[in-house]
């Protein structure tokens, strides 16, 4: 905090002459200087002969920014996790589908292959589905997209069925 500000002001370029960028703000009637980036703070630490403090503030950084990292990897890691769970049981239920109408025995070989290893690992990636089946990620994608495309027009062409009148 500065009494006024003049001072403020003359803190600043003493602050900006050192190499850091700083702001000015008025904060309940007070002048206040403030230093925009870590390493501003770290350089007009340097300077005032604060070796400890700038080791304390380089540790806290370095922990925020690990945190950061491993909070955003954690959240890209469950949303992809929500997201294949959710296309593995749509797929299984599409395949499901299949199998109830008796359609299944009708697909190609290649088809009910890719429709018993989704059943049976429907939390699988497609990656994973892949290494495991020894085939590209394209064809276990695009042997997918066909089961649920064929199980859809079960669906579309069959339509809803009427309500049935009690005499």
């Amino acid at each position: 905090m500065a009494p006024n500000a003049s001072w403020a002001k003359e803190i600043g370029h003493v602050t900006e002459a050192a190499g850091a960028r700083t702001g000015i703000m008025e904060r309940s009637g007070q002048n206040v200087v403030y230093v925009k980036e870590g390493d501003g703070i770290v350089r007009l630490l340097s300077l005032m002969g604060a070796s400890r403090a700038v080791m304390e503030f380089e540790n806290v950084r370095v922990v925020r920014e690990v945190s950061g990292k491993v909070n955003r990897r954690l959240n890209f890691e469950t949303a992809n996790i929500g997201k294949t769970i959710g296309s593995g049981l749509r797929q299984a239920a599409a395949i499901e589908r299949l199998e109830s109408t008796g359609k299944l025995d009708r697909v190609p070989p290649a088809l009910r292959e890719m429709a018993r290893w989704r059943s049976n690992n429907p939390e699988l990636n497609l990656g994973e589905l892949a290494v495991r089946m020894k085939l590209s990620k394209s064809a276990v994608n695009h042997r997918l997209r066909r089961l649920q495309e064929l199980a859809d027009t079960l669906v579309t062409s069959s339509g809803p069925k009427p309500a049935r009148r009690s005499a």
